[in-house]
């Protein structure tokens, strides 16, 4: 029986991993080639063309890598295994519309065998969840082709030591092919920098046989990737057919560290351990040097099973990036400019470093067209005149964030025109505080107009960009919540009462007031929140903005006894004027008892409704009303819980202003707050 020359039997020797014989996957660029090829969940450069497309979409700037790797040097035979490759990637208006990529690899085996694989890649984002998490998905559409040159054994061919029978009919046939293939691949990206990727390769199978048929089987490689500013673990598992017609499965793990410096740039280093089906093993170590957006790689690759005496392979690449750079190396850049300004006593050790990130000042005069179209919600625009700026203004990374912030911002929405409907200038306000550099309010304001206009899943998506950006949680209610969001905050300060977080209170009350400066529960409860921890002309002015607002004449009433025990403790005169519902000023004069101030760090929650105070007797009503706040108020001490304590003991103040037990425990606890 006729048997293939020599070339057949050196292509079952084409890399590490036994398997078929034609465009065996040996990986792209050095990076990757250090890490072991586990490059799935990453694939965040140019390379991603060929680890998996749709890790094209997480880039923001263009790039074009050339790349080389003589392979399993050393060989018994001699033979000369080398792999080039080619590859530019191109962001579509920054990424927005996802990004384009064109590779070329060429693999050669001495002057006998070569194959070539020519990628038109494209990968771009498809979805983003409320989470912040993005999927991705791409495609690459190939063109497969080899050859061969057949050498004189190709017309002596031989049937065991017996080498007449002439010319071989395989070898001196056809002598290249070419055909058309197609790889497909998902990347799912969390907020926790969890990444998992999956690429398939050869879905369409083609027949790369000389002579008859011979398809490419299906190669699945799936992995997970924890993903931070400078560093990378990644996990892979790959499937492949095998040259027997097997299944066989590979497992690498591998891992990268960056090394910025303050005047020598970035340095990184990487390894992967991986093993699997027919005894392959291997480890690979990797370097990079990155700077002036140029990146140099090196990788070794030492296989240490299933093929012997091989001194392993070497793979060198250089990468060139163009245009604006990404948001991790703004980041990067920004803090070594920071190190460098502190290593030169230019900056205090212990200032905020992340005080460099804040975008720019737009009250800056250079800034003049970029905040006018702000202020007028062309965030588009803005974007686009800030990026015309860029070359003409100076070195400071704060204009780069407030770019990518303009950019963010116009990516959802490119105008928003103001209206009087309530979610959308909460909205506006909130993009404001963001392209500002205001992140707390920015994420308040949001939130709330992302609770206001539930429809709108814009403002979901854009919230959780900010919440990346931001590192600031969201505020979120369940759209079937009856408490609303200002509702759901107000309980949640009562909650936080309970728990005596008194500061978290405070903040509530506050938040709340900057979302509805007019919230007249929210200032009746500052307002007691102050009174209570000794603050009285706080608490006068939020009691008596709260009595403007107020319609109700009980509550009226009730603010106007408040505002006199604020006053009284103050030394301010007992009289004061309030708008009544009519609208019409009206003199109010009560005699105010002395009120005790409870000296501990405690809030206390607004009054309740109840009856005003009367002149004269106290009916039967009101004196069961005190006797059950009078019990309430001691049970209320005893445990300890002083802001329930005290509400409970103005209350009666309110109904019976000469209440002496009331006056009494008020003052034990004033006393008790000044003794701690």
């Amino acid at each position: 029986m006729r048997k293939r020359a020599f070339l057949c039997f050196m292509l079952f020797s084409l890399s590490s991993v036994a398997a078929n014989a034609y465009f065996e996957d040996m990986g792209a660029g050095a990076r990757a080639a250090g890490m072991g090829n586990a490059f799935t969940a990453i694939a965040d450069d140019a390379y991603a063309a060929y680890f998996n497309p749709a890790g094209l979409a997480q880039l923001s700037q263009a790039q074009a890598s050339v790349a080389y790797a003589q392979l399993l040097t050393g060989l018994s035979d001699g033979s000369n295994l080398g792999l080039s490759q080619l590859t530019y990637a191109q962001p579509l208006e920054n990424g927005k519309q996802g990004t384009m990529a064109l590779g070329y690899q060429r693999f050669g085996l001495n002057q006998i065998y070569n194959e070539q694989s020519f990628y038109l890649s494209y990968g771009r984002k498809i979805l983003d969840f409320d989470s912040g998490a993005e999927l991705m998905m791409g495609a690459n559409a190939k063109y497969l082709y080899h050859s061969f040159q057949p050498g004189a054994e190709a017309n002596n061919s031989c049937q065991g030591f017996n080498c007449t029978f002439g010319a071989d009919p395989i070898l001196t046939g056809r002598t290249a092919q070419g055909t058309p293939d197609a790889d497909v691949g998902l990347l799912y990206r969390s907020p926790d920098h969890l990444q998992a990727g999956l690429d398939v390769q050869h879905v369409m199978m083609p027949n790369v046989a000389f002579s008859g048929t011979e398809r490419l089987p299906l190669n699945i490689h799936a992995g997970l990737a924890y993903t931070a500013l400078w560093m990378n673990l990644s996990a892979e598992l790959d499937s492949d057919q095998l040259a027997d017609g097997t299944q066989g499965q590979d497992f690498v793990l591998a891992g990268e560290r960056f090394f910025p410096t303050l005047d020598w740039g970035e340095f990184a280093l990487r390894g992967s351990l991986g093993y699997g089906s027919q005894n392959w093993k291997q480890i690979t170590l990797g370097a990079s040097y990155i700077i002036n957006k140029i990146e140099f790689d090196y990788a070794f690759v030492m296989p240490i099973g299933g093929i012997a005496t091989t001194a392993g392979t070497q793979q060198v690449d250089m990468t060139w990036r163009f245009g604006k750079r990404d948001p991790q190396d703004v980041l990067t850049a920004d803090l070594m400019e920071k190190a460098r300004k502190i290593r030169d006593g230019l900056i205090p050790i212990g200032l905020n470093i992340g005080a460099v990130t804040r975008p720019h000042d737009l009250n800056d005069p250079r800034l003049v067209k970029v905040k006018a179209l702000v202020e007028q919600g062309r965030f588009g625009a803005a974007y686009e005149t800030m990026k015309d700026l860029m070359p003409n203004l100076p070195a400071d990374p704060s204009y780069a964030v407030l770019l990518d912030r303009l950019n963010l911002v116009g990516e959802f929405y490119p105008e928003l025109a103001l209206t009087n409907e309530r979610w959308n200038q909460t909205l506006f306000t909130g993009f404001k505080y963001f392209i500002n550099g205001q992140d707390r309010f920015a994420m308040l304001h949001v939130s709330y107009a992302a609770a206001l206009e539930p429809e709108d899943v814009r403002i979901e998506r854009v919230l959780s960009k900010f919440q990346t950006v931001t590192q600031i949680k969201a505020q979120k209610i369940s759209p079937n919540n009856p408490l609303g969001f200002i509702g759901q905050l107000l309980y949640e300060a009562e909650a936080a009462n309970d728990s005596r977080e008194y500061g978290r209170v405070k903040q509530i009350l506050d938040d709340i007031l900057e979302l509805e400066p007019n919230d007249t529960v929210a200032l009746e409860r500052l307002g007691s929140s102050d009174y209570v921890t000794g603050h009285y002309k706080e608490a006068v002015l939020a009691w008596g903005k709260a009595l403007k607002l107020e319609t109700n004449p009980d509550e009226i009433q009730s603010l106007k006894n408040y505002l006199q025990l604020a006053e009284a403790k103050m030394g301010q005169p007992k009289k004061m004027e309030a708008v009544l519902p009519g609208g019409s000023p009206k003199a109010a004069s009560v005699q105010a008892p002395p009120a005790p101030s409870a000296a501990s760090q405690a809030q206390v929650q607004s009054p309740q409704k109840s009856a005003a105070p009367q002149e004269g007797k106290i009916n039967s009503r009101q004196r069961k009303e005190i006797m059950r706040l009078y019990r309430r108020g001691v049970d209320d001490y005893a445990s300890g819980d002083y802001i329930h304590a005290t509400a409970a003991f103005l209350r009666i103040l309110q109904i019976d202003p000469q209440n002496t037990d009331a006056k009494k425990a008020l003052e034990r606890m004033s006393q008790r707050g000044s003794a701690q």
